[in-house]
């Protein structure tokens, strides 16, 4: 618990400013030694209880602010940080901290109002008059006096050389002119340079994947490996051999871009992009479905999947070849 403020510190106090600051001290007074009290029971009390105890003191820690000491009205800012806090407590161990805040700024604010009063102003103002008086003090205030017009004088004389001289003014066009020549050259070599870079971005855009390499191997290579493997009874092989036959074949018929950068279904639905027909596109979609499913589900492939599989690769290969023919012959 916080100690009482002591007797001889309040008796030291002026007669005047303990006249005007009676009231707000022994209202202060009593409302620290209520804050300290609370802060010691609100740590066993329900949290609700408590809340509404130091809400209470804050409350009435507010009312201070309409007391006036020396002409200064007293305002505890303070409690709106405190009431913050007390919001956000979800403890009466925090709640009893806030009590603690509030008990501290309290003393805090009695411990000024019973500190005794300055000097009456007057006579410091009177000694600080007395000083600038002094003949130091007058010549600075003389020189920079002369200083200011100096400068004042420097700055008109300046003013009416450089803004009413024909000379000055005829430089200053001409600055003018190649600052703005110098900003318009500027502007259309960076229009130039953006120009080009759109250029070559269009080129670049233009350029057909397609044109690249071939990557597959050849697809008959695949085809007899993928028979190996059938005859081995390796299904699993045979039918990832079978779809290698299938890329290799729309790689070199142009209706797949080559270096396996895209997945098998985005294989399928850019067929149609690439100029091959609908159907094709939609039928090599519904086998690379059948074989990720086969493949990714880690299952054994058997010997009659590998073999029907391998047959609509054949079929697929034979429409792909027949629809470029077709375009070939149109174009």
């Amino acid at each position: 618990m916080k100690p009482p403020l002591p007797p001889l510190l309040l008796a030291l106090a002026l007669p005047a400013t303990i006249a005007t600051a009676e009231p707000a001290l022994d209202r202060c007074a009593a409302l620290a030694a209520r804050a300290d009290e609370a802060a010691g029971r609100v740590k066993s009390r329900p949290l609700p209880e408590g809340v509404a105890e130091v809400e209470s003191v804050l409350d009435e820690a507010a009312v201070l602010g309409a007391f006036e000491v020396d002409g200064v009205r007293l305002r505890p800012r303070w409690t709106k940080l405190a009431r913050a806090e007390l919001a956000e407590a979800t403890e009466p161990l925090r709640v009893a901290a806030v009590a603690e805040f509030a008990a501290d700024r309290l003393y805090e604010t009695c411990r000024h109002l019973a500190t005794p009063a300055p000097a009456a102003a007057a006579a410091d103002r009177a000694r600080l008059l007395e000083i600038l008086s002094r003949p130091e003090y007058e010549l600075r205030a003389r020189d920079e006096g002369f200083l200011l017009r100096l400068l004042e004088r420097i700055r008109t004389w300046l003013r009416d050389v450089l803004v009413t001289s024909r000379q000055v003014q005829s430089v200053a066009l001409s600055v003018r002119t190649l600052f703005l020549v110098g900003a318009c050259l500027l502007a259309a070599w960076l229009a130039l340079r953006l120009a080009r870079l759109t250029l070559r971005r269009r080129a670049r855009a233009r350029v057909d994947p397609l044109d690249g390499p071939i990557v597959l191997d050849d697809p008959k290579r695949y085809e007899a490996r993928a028979a190996q493997a059938m005859s081995a009874g390796d299904g699993r092989e045979a039918i990832r051999l079978g779809l290698l036959t299938l890329l290799a074949t729309l790689e070199r018929l142009r209706l797949a871009a080559p270096g396996r950068t895209a997945t098998n279904r985005e294989v399928a639905l850019h067929i149609a992009e690439r100029g091959g027909s609908a159907s094709l596109s939609q039928e090599t979609r519904a086998l690379v479905d059948w074989y990720d499913r086969a493949w990714y589900s880690l299952r054994p492939v058997s010997e009659a999947e590998a073999r029907d599989f391998a047959a609509k690769v054949t079929a697929l290969r034979a429409r792909a070849s027949a629809d470029a023919r077709a375009r070939a012959e149109g174009a």
